[in-house]
């Protein structure tokens, strides 16, 4: 097993940047991120990237009736990583994950297949008090002695009450905000 630290992006994809979807503040962060990405590579560090993936079918799912806004549909353009960052997939041993609902469940059976120890957990993207901040408390259940960690300048949420709220959680719940 070797020992890394580990960079998840969550959700930077262009539904959420510019799409059906926006976030407010997303495209800002984008040299941001790009950087933090390097950085990670540059350090030998893990970089995982996590997409939020739906089916056409998707206003028919239980997700889809709670927030009728068809986004990252699987195929479209929409679904794909945006910018400077969709530049940085794929390099350095990094990994994209697709995942069905708000939190990621796959990150254990990713390390363990690559036969990685994390040795702490560093997250940034898209949108803080939904998908981030439920990787985040997925990650420190499944890993409880692993420090998580996020990166609240690279992060945005649908509204800055909502961002705080989120990272006032992260902190009650022993995520270190950076």
């Amino acid at each position: 097993m070797f020992e890394k630290k580990i960079l998840i992006i969550v959700d930077y994809q262009t539904d959420f940047v510019t799409g059906s979807l926006k976030v407010p503040g997303a495209a800002a962060l984008e040299s941001g991120i790009a950087e933090r990405v390097e950085k990670a590579y540059a350090d030998g560090d893990k970089v995982v990237f996590l997409k939020d993936t739906h089916p056409k079918s998707y206003l028919q799912t239980r997700e889809g009736r709670c927030l009728p806004v068809g986004h990252c549909i699987i195929g479209t353009e929409g679904h794909e990583l945006y910018g400077k960052v969709k530049a940085l997939e794929n390099r350095h041993g990094s990994s994209t994950l697709d995942k069905l609902q708000f939190g990621c469940l796959d990150i254990p059976r990713l390390l363990r297949g690559e036969q990685i120890r994390p040795a702490e957990f560093v997250l940034a993207g898209l949108a803080t008090e939904i998908c981030v901040i439920s990787n985040a408390l997925i990650l420190k259940a499944q890993f409880r002695e692993v420090p998580v960690k996020i990166e609240s300048a690279l992060c945005a949420g649908l509204t800055p009450e909502g961002q705080e709220a989120a990272l006032a959680v992260a902190r009650a719940c022993q995520v270190e905000i950076v």
